[in-house]
């Protein structure tokens, strides 16, 4: 569209940048989210224990803390027997529970790898080909491959046609690129 200016070295700069912001962000939100959920789910167990909260409470904070997992789906005799179970627990011991916040980070970095591992296939056109429409086009295929792929894979989670999604991943990806674009994002 003629909209980027960018030499090969700038564009390879701003490329490894957005991939290192965005996955560096993912990471923190992530690891942040995981870890302050452990806490709150900590928080309720103890509060059982302690008796520092009404019976009830505790089990309307599980109930909504089971939402949008597999308890949706069963029925509610068998949710409130889940419930119950889960009021009646003990914490794991103190040293599980950091070696899991371990495992939680461990988890944000790796998908921090992967973002910046996405790097390597769409700048090696960029340093490799010296005609600059040329590595873009290469560039922009790669992208577009990987991000079939990634539809690809995850399709079976949705219990959809692998086809269709990975073609769906690709649609979805170039319209907001696209947008981007056009909106100086």
């Amino acid at each position: 569209f003629r909209l980027i200016h960018f030499g090969v070295k700038e564009l390879t700069i701003l490329i490894v940048g957005m991939n290192f912001t965005g996955g560096l962000i993912d990471m923190l939100v992530f690891f942040t989210i995981d870890a302050f959920d452990q806490k709150k789910y900590i928080r309720i167990i103890e509060a059982k224990k302690k008796g520092t909260m009404d019976e009830k409470e505790i089990q309307t904070l599980i109930k909504d803390e089971l939402s949008g997992t597999i308890a949706d789906i069963i029925d509610a005799e068998s949710e409130r027997k889940v419930i119950d179970q889960l009021m009646n627990s003990d914490l794991e011991p103190a040293d599980q529970i950091l070696s899991e916040r371990r495992n939680m980070f461990y988890n944000a970095f790796f998908c921090f790898l992967l973002t910046m591992f996405t790097v390597i296939p769409v700048i090696l056109p960029l340093l490799l080909i010296s005609d600059f429409r040329t590595a873009l086009f290469y560039s922009a295929g790669f992208a577009s491959i990987m991000l079939f792929f990634v539809g690809y894979y995850v399709a079976p989670y949705f219990g959809q046609n692998r086809w269709l999604v990975g073609i769906g991943t690709l649609t979805f990806a170039g319209v907001i690129t696209l947008l981007a674009t056009f909106t100086g994002g």
